[in-house]
């Protein structure tokens, strides 16, 4: 029989002697200490530039309050204004004041699926109401007209024009409508 060599002993070294860190181990801690402490810099100017923002509120608040708490002298001078400034600023807040929802109302209850509206132009000034849409034959659009005559904001409507499109396979007609805003200002 043949002799079998023994087995070479266990080293079990736990002592801890590892090599030393290289270059590239440094470097990656240096760049992500550079990293956290830009990080750690903004995250403090952050702060302090929203401290900055807060104080700047509540100084706004404490004025506005001291605003409304302050009583109103009786008997100051009104500010004169022209005739030529007030025109214009009553035109205005006359229209702002005009009921709008109406009208929009009006013109979303006078659609159906077969018609698109694409473009409304208001004109306050002269009270019309331009439409502009597609529809996908003509008695489609001659019924959305019917229905807006119908309609408590709008009357005198009006087809301006149309045309024919052939848009792929899809025939369509493009067309323009005008009608008096029976609300207007």
């Amino acid at each position: 029989m043949s002799r079998r060599a023994p087995p070479p002993p266990l080293e079990l070294d736990f002592s801890g002697r590892r090599p030393r860190p290289g270059v590239l181990g440094w470097t990656l801690l240096a760049i992500g200490l550079g990293a956290a402490g830009t990080e750690i810099l903004q995250w403090r100017q952050g702060e302090a530039d929203l401290a900055d923002r807060d104080a700047i509120v509540e100084r706004l608040r404490r004025e506005v309050r001291r605003s409304v708490e302050a009583p109103v002298a009786v008997g100051a001078p009104q500010v004169s204004v022209s005739e030529q400034e007030r025109l214009p600023a009553l035109t205005l807040a006359g229209r702002l004041r005009a009921d709008w929802g109406a009208v929009f109302q009006d013109l979303d209850g006078a659609e159906d699926d077969r018609l698109a509206l694409l473009a409304v132009e208001v004109d306050g000034a002269r009270g019309l109401v331009r439409l502009r849409g597609e529809a996908k034959s003509l008695p489609a659009v001659f019924d959305y007209v019917a229905h807006l005559e119908g309609s408590p904001s709008l009357g005198h409507v009006q087809v301006v024009g149309y045309e024919m499109v052939t848009i792929g396979a899809v025939e369509l007609v493009q067309f323009n409508a005008v009608a008096q805003w029976e609300g207007h200002p």
